[in-house]
C-alpha cells in the first residue's frame, strides 16, 4: 500500500467560522412547512369504501393524497360560483 501526502485544498474552518455557523442556527422541519395539521375522523364504512376504491386503481395513490386532491377539487368547484 502506497503512502501519499495529505491533499492540498481549502484550509479547515476556523473556530470563529464554526461558532458563527452554529450560532446562526436553522429552522426546524415544522417551521419550514406552512401546513397546519388537522385531524380527520372518517367513519369505518366510508374508510373501507375509500380503501377498496383505491386498491382497485391501476396506479397506487395514497389515501392522504387522494383526500387532499378531493378537497382541492371541491374547493375549486365551490369557489367558481
Amino acid at each position: 500500500m502506497a503512502i501519499t501526502r495529505k491533499p492540498k485544498g481549502k484550509p479547515p474552518a476556523s473556530e470563529a467560522q464554526i461558532s458563527a455557523l452554529i450560532e446562526k442556527g436553522g429552522r426546524t422541519a415544522r417551521q419550514e412547512t406552512a401546513a397546519r395539521a388537522v385531524s380527520l375522523r372518517i367513519p369505518g364504512p366510508l374508510a373501507e369504501r375509500l380503501d377498496d376504491f383505491l386498491q382497485g386503481q391501476l396506479v397506487r395513490v395514497p389515501r392522504h393524497a387522494w383526500i387532499l386532491q378531493a378537497i382541492l377539487e371541491k374547493l375549486e368547484r365551490e369557489t367558481e360560483r
